[in-house]
């Protein structure tokens, strides 16, 4: 089971999910959820560099994508950050990117290497 921190930042609208150790899809989720329903921020980065992803499967990546899908109007204008730092990790992102793109999201999502890229991103 992981950990999964939340830190706001509320004069940037920006919220950061820290996920460390082995992740289940379900951990995910959950967090989509009562994140999503408290009044969530603009600007989210999911930082999945510390995280173990061997049980994070492409038809979780639909799941996710589905329940962002149904959130999205909480966060008109908003950004989705991803930051992996695996070869894995970066290919579930990059597989998240393009479903977004594919079902046309009304929140841009990106991938990144480094947290540092992805806020700057996130901010600009």
């Amino acid at each position: 089971m992981a950990t999964i921190d939340t830190n706001i930042d509320t004069n940037h609208q920006l919220t950061i999910h820290t996920i460390v150790g082995e992740v289940l899809a379900e951990e995910i989720s959950d967090k989509i959820r009562t994140y999503s329903e408290s009044g969530p921020t603009n600007y989210v980065l999911w930082d999945f560099s510390r995280a173990v992803l061997d049980k994070i499967k492409s038809h979780d990546v639909e799941i996710f994508i589905s329940l962002t899908s149904q959130y999205a109007s909480y966060r008109k204008g908003g950004k989705t950050a991803l930051v992996f730092s695996s070869d894995l990790g970066f290919g579930l992102g990059r597989e998240f990117d393009t479903y977004t793109d594919l079902k046309e999201s009304r929140i841009p999502y990106m991938t990144f290497r480094r947290k540092e890229d992805a806020i700057k991103w996130l901010l600009e």
